[in-house]
């Protein structure tokens, strides 16, 4: 290829676009000959017919499959490497699967793709050869020319069908980041956080991969989350009033106000290592003679500490107090006694690590929250009044069904004894009072006398009426095995209505026509 003035001075004043030389025929006929020793690289579309009057003869070329085609070009050029340069600095080649740039990163890209796809993060098309080996390497895939480099448009297609196909090795990451990514999937977001998105929940559909995963997300899960749970008793109308028990927003079922039904808290509770519990009392028509009725909150925080106590890991606890203060000043009642009287369920708690008490009162005793923390964070253990009471009232009554199927063989209990006395008055004690210490020891007493109630039932009464009920049970086993007496056979064959009122013709089937059905 020449550069004559006579051409460049055209070039110079020509007002049209650069038009692209066409290659040398040289070219073409190398670009045809890896081919075909390559067929993998030819691109889609067909290439162009090489040139019959090419002077290159491709018999004497040997096409080393260790070199690039940058190498392989330069071989075989009858250029000298200054015109080359020259040559590749006005020359670009649109061909549908060829692209040669500067000459300095030649390179075949996948057909009819010259930009990396967007879901991937590395554009590989501005890599260099080696770089795009270190991927393949790194990635443990298949390097198909392991001594050296080849060309990047093997690597790219390498790396390209692996992004396709090859799924994420989560497991091969490092501790640290597998439990920055459970944080990210499992982690509440607070309502308070500031910001546009607010998320209220969080995708546990990890815990379901393996057994590995379940177990290291789940610290996670029950760490690094604050549970919110509200207790309250505010008023809707002018005569009516809610009383609810909500956990992160969302109502307790068929929750029950007794100050035992432990059971309608849900068992994953127990998990979290961080619950905040507020505590809301804004009712004005409820007020008496003797001040707010705090009774309610107090049999709910009964219940769900009385639910704790049966074994939780809480590390943190806040506990948030709405009381509406200016209804104790109204009615002339006690801050201290109301405070008391409504926190004296979590008393009962042990093994707490930390305790906050947030309240609008800046005249909070602060006796109240030395001593929650002192007793909260002991290691000693603690009866579970509550839980003893509903294994106490499930015996009675199973034991006031006994009585009332043995009325012909005795007495359970010695005269003047009632099981269903005894329970309605520990009913009565736990409505009543069980605010403090002191009533819950009373309470505690009258458990131990049921508890010494239960012990002399009279089991010889119920061995009777065992004995007489196995009696009639043999008698049915007996008939039961009577080959002739003990199935009876009937055949319906007619059903007509008269009147309204149906009647049956059955025939009874006899030994013949049993054996022959």
């Amino acid at each position: 290829m020449a550069n004559t003035p006579d051409a460049a001075a055209q070039d110079a004043n020509s007002d049209d676009l650069w038009v692209p030389t066409p290659p040398p025929p040289e070219f073409t006929e190398m670009l045809n000959e890896f081919y075909n020793r390559h067929p993998s690289a030819r691109p889609r579309e067909p290439t162009p017919e090489p040139d019959p009057d090419a002077n290159l003869d491709l018999t004497q070329l040997s096409l080393d499959p260790h070199k690039t085609l940058k190498q392989f070009l330069h071989d075989h050029l009858t250029l000298n490497k200054a015109q080359l340069t020259e040559y590749w600095k006005k020359f670009r080649w649109e061909h549908p699967g060829v692209m040669l740039d500067w000459f300095e990163s030649s390179y075949l890209p996948t057909a009819g793709r010259s930009r990396h796809e967007k879901g991937y993060v590395v554009d590989y098309e501005q890599c260099t050869p080696q770089t795009l080996k270190r991927f393949v390497i790194d990635r443990r895939l298949q390097d198909p020319y392991p001594v050296g480099v080849t060309l990047k448009y093997f690597y790219i297609r390498i790396l390209e069908s692996a992004d396709r196909r090859q799924t994420f090795r989560f497991m091969d990451l490092p501790p640290e980041l597998r439990t920055w990514v459970y944080g990210f999937l499992l982690t509440l977001v607070p309502k308070k956080t500031g910001g546009y998105r607010k998320p209220k929940y969080c995708h546990p559909n990890i815990l379901r991969t393996c057994h590995q995963m379940n177990n290291e997300a789940k610290c996670v899960l029950y760490d690094d989350n604050t549970v919110q749970c509200t207790f309250e008793k505010i008023e809707e109308d002018y005569d009516h009033y809610s009383q609810k028990c909500s956990i992160n927003d969302i109502s307790v079922e068929y929750y029950d106000e007794r100050p035992d039904a432990m059971e309608d808290f849900p068992e994953y509770l127990r998990r979290f290592s961080h619950l905040s519990i507020s505590v809301r009392y804004e009712i004005e028509f409820c007020i008496s003679e003797d001040g707010p009725d705090f009774m309610p909150l107090n049999h709910m925080l009964c219940a769900f500490t009385s639910f704790l106590m049966a074994g939780h890991r809480l590390q943190k606890l806040e506990i948030d107090l709405d009381l509406n203060l200016d209804l104790l000043e109204y009615a002339d009642a006690d801050s201290d006694t109301t405070y008391k009287l409504v926190l004296y369920p979590f008393l009962r708690l042990r093994n707490v690590g930390q305790v906050d008490i947030f309240t609008y009162d800046y005249a909070f005793p602060a006796c109240i929250r030395r001593t929650l923390s002192r007793d909260m964070s002991m290691s000693g253990a603690v009866m579970n009044t509550l839980t003893y009471w509903n294994i106490l009232y499930d015996e009675c009554h199973g034991w006031e069904k006994v009585d009332c199927a043995s009325d012909e063989t005795g007495e359970l209990l010695p005269a003047q004894q009632s099981i269903s006395e005894q329970c309605k008055k520990a009913f009565g004690i736990i409505w009543t009072s069980f605010t403090s210490a002191k009533d819950e020891w009373r309470f505690r007493l009258h458990l131990f006398k049921l508890r010494k109630l239960l012990n002399q039932v009279k089991t010889e009464t119920v061995a009777k009426a065992d004995e007489k009920l196995a009696e009639k049970r043999v008698a049915r086993t007996e008939f039961e095995k009577d080959s002739k007496n003990g199935v009876l056979r009937t055949r319906s064959r007619d059903m007509k209505i008269v009147k309204g009122e149906a009647t049956h013709e059955v025939d009874w089937m006899s030994d013949s026509d049993d054996e022959s059905a």
